[in-house]
Formats: C-alpha cells, sequence, structure tokens
C-alpha cells in the first residue's frame, strides 16, 4: 500500500514512516479480529460448559442422592482395594526382578 504523494512538506523518509504505520496498524486490526473471533469461541463452550452442569444439577436433584453417594462410595472402596492390590503385586514383581538380576548379573 503506497501513499499517494501530494505536494507537501513531506520527505520520503515521512512517509516511509507513514507506510509502515499504515502496515502496523493493518497487522493489529487482523490481531484484533482474531482475538475477538476466539473471545466468541470462548465464549461458546463456557457457554456449554455451564449448560453441562445445569443439566447435571437438574440430574442430581431429580434423584436419590443418599443411594448414588452409597453407590459411589461402594465403588471407590472396590477401586481402592484393587489398587492395593495392583501395588502389592508390582512390589512383589519388582522384588523379584532384583533379586534374579543379583543372581544373575547381565554380561556386558
Amino acid at each position: 500500500m503506497t501513499i499517494p504523494k501530494k505536494e507537501s512538506n513531506l520527505s520520503s523518509s515521512d512517509h516511509t514512516v507513514i507506510e509502515t504505520l499504515i502496515k502496523h496498524n493493518l497487522n493489529l486490526q487482523k490481531v484484533t479480529i482474531d482475538l475477538v473471533k476466539s473471545n466468541q469461541e470462548l465464549v461458546k463452550r463456557i457457554d456449554t460448559l455451564v449448560s453441562l452442569f445445569e443439566e447435571a444439577s437438574k440430574h442430581i436433584t431429580s434423584t436419590n442422592p443418599e443411594e448414588d453417594i452409597r453407590a459411589l462410595t461402594a465403588r471407590l472402596d472396590s477401586l481402592i482395594e484393587q489398587n492395593k492390590d495392583l501395588a502389592r503385586g508390582l512390589i512383589l514383581l519388582e522384588e523379584y526382578v532384583r533379586n534374579k538380576s543379583a543372581t544373575y548379573p547381565l554380561p556386558l
């Protein structure tokens, strides 16, 4: 984009500065537009998230929370026990591997 040179007291360096300012201004406007678009997308996603929470809230209030909490607690207890069993198994496996590697060192 070039500025038509009018008969004025502006030097060529002044015209260059003005052209550079115009280019930077256009780039800034493009970035601003991108920012507005991304903000709009963020607002849409937040609206979706709020709708999801509202729907979950309605679902929770429509069911018996005490029964749900008991069922969830039972499931969590079961998962905790399974994790404990897995941890014990991994510890035993690690000890077995250490003992075997100490008995039969790998050749270098």
